[in-house]
């Protein structure tokens, strides 16, 4: 399968994660409110966010998950995060954005991409 590395909408942009992200995704990882319904427990390190940063790369390389940052061009920036795990002739995805930018249609916009 091709998974494209980059997706782009009318506002938002999807591209692939980078250890360089750790710092922007633990701000809203690390929010009890953002991340009450992930599967994953809120960021208390930026440690946790570069860790939560290599799993997603290496998941990505193995085709078990694959996940984007979610940013608002011209910045690249991250404001959440969105994945897709695809098993057979089934996938799902999942989404965190952080709080500021909740109620733009972001993640609704992310997700169509």
């Amino acid at each position: 399968m091709i998974v494209p590395a980059t997706l782009s909408t009318t506002r938002v942009r999807l591209r692939r994660p980078d250890p360089s992200d750790a710092a922007a995704v633990f701000e809203y990882a690390s929010d009890p409110l953002v991340v009450r319904y992930m599967d994953w427990p809120a960021a208390v390190q930026l440690a946790d966010t570069l860790r939560a940063t290599e799993r997603a790369l290496e998941n990505w390389a193995s085709g078990e998950e694959y996940s984007w940052r979610v940013t608002l061009p011209p910045s690249d920036a991250p404001i959440g995060s969105i994945g897709c795990r695809i098993k057979g002739d089934i996938a799902d995805f999942g989404f965190v954005l952080s709080r500021r930018h909740w109620g733009h249609g972001y993640a609704t916009e992310a997700a169509g991409a």
